[in-house]
C-alpha cells in the first residue's frame, strides 16, 4: 500500500499506519514522495517497509575537503575491487585481510536469501560460486554497510536501484547485466560520501561505460540509471521508458523492491 506523504497529513499518516497493520499484518507499506528530513524521520519511526522520495536524491550541500578515514578505506577496497586486471586469487586475498568483511561475506552467503543447497565455510569457495563480477557486487555492497555512519535507508535504496537496473538490461537484452547492477549501487556514493562524484570516481578505476553512466548517464547503462532515477520520483515527464512497455518498468521496480527489502534483511540485521 502506497501512501503519499506530499499530500497525507501527519495526523492522519499517524492514524491509518496502526490501522492498515491492524487489519493486515503481513501489509507492505511505502511512503512516497519524502522531501524533508522530519517527513523521513516519521516515516522510519512508523516503520514503513519501502521509502521513495525526492529527499534520497539530494547530496547535502557541504564544502567537500577530504574523506573521513573510514569512507576513504572503504573507497579504497572499492578501487582494489574494480580495478580491471584484478583477478579472482587476488580477491581473495583482499577479503580474507579484512576479518569484519571475510565474516560478513560468508554469513550473508550462508544466509536464507542466497539459499544454497550447502554451507559455504571459505572465502576461497564464496568467491569460485559466486564468479568475479558477482564477488565484486557483493563485497562492495558488503564494504558501503560496514561503512561508519552508514543509513540503512541508503543501503536498501542502493539495492533497489541495483537490482532494477540489473532487470531493466536483462530486459533490453544487454550484455552488460552484472555492470547494471554496479552502476545501480554506487549511484548512491554521492549521498553517502557528501563528495562530489568527479572526486570519486577519480579514486575508482571503473570501466568507462560504468563512470559514464554515473557521471553523464550516457550509453545503454546510463539510459537505464537515468529511468530508473526518474520512476523512483514519479517524475514521469521525463521519463524515458527505454522502448519497454509501462507493466515492464513496473514489475522490474516491484521485483527491485521485493528482492532489496530481502537481502537487505540479511545484510543488516546484527
Amino acid at each position: 500500500v502506497k501512501i503519499d506523504m506530499l499530500t497525507t497529513s501527519e495526523e492522519e499518516v499517524r492514524r491509518l499506519v496502526p490501522r492498515l497493520r491492524q487489519r493486515n499484518k503481513k501489509i507492505a507499506l511505502m511512503a512516497e514522495r519524502i522531501e524533508t528530513q522530519s517527513v523521513q524521520e516519521l516515516c522510519q519511526l512508523l516503520k514503513f517497509d519501502y521509502l521513495q522520495g525526492y529527499y534520497f536524491f539530494q547530496p547535502k550541500l557541504l564544502k567537500f575537503q577530504s574523506l573521513p578515514t573510514n569512507q576513504l578505506a572503504v573507497l579504497q577496497l572499492i578501487s582494489k575491487l574494480h580495478n580491471p586486471d584484478i583477478e579472482i586469487k587476488q580477491i581473495e586475498v583482499l577479503i580474507s585481510q579484512d576479518v569484519s568483511l571475510a565474516y560478513k561475506l560468508l554469513r550473508y552467503i550462508n544466509s536464507a536469501y542466497f539459499n544454497l543447497p550447502r554451507r559455504i565455510d571459505s572465502i576461497q569457495r564464496a568467491v569460485v560460486m559466486l564468479g568475479l563480477k558477482s564477488i565484486r557486487s557483493w563485497v562492495t555492497l558488503i564494504a558501503l554497510a560496514n561503512m561508519e555512519n552508514r543509513r540503512s535507508d541508503l543501503i536498501m535504496l542502493a539495492l533497489e536501484r541495483a537490482k532494477m537496473c540489473e532487470l531493466l538490461a536483462d530486459a533490453l537484452k544487454l550484455k552488460q547485466k552484472d555492470s547494471g547492477f554496479t552502476v545501480g549501487l554506487l549511484s548512491v556514493l554521492v549521498v553517502m560520501t557528501h563528495a562530489p562524484l568527479e572526486a570519486i570516481l577519480d579514486a575508482l578505476p571503473l570501466e568507462e561505460e560504468i563512470s559514464k553512466a554515473l557521471l553523464h548517464h550516457e550509453g545503454p547503462l546510463g539510459r537505464i540509471l537515468a529511468c530508473v532515477l526518474a520512476y523512483e520520483r514519479c517524475d514521469w515527464d521525463s521519463l524515458d521508458n527505454l522502448g519497454l512497455e509501462p507493466s515492464q518498468l513496473n514489475d522490474a521496480y516491484m521485483a527491485a523492491m521485493a528482492d532489496a527489502h530481502q537481502a537487505g534483511y540479511e545484510l543488516l540485521k546484527g
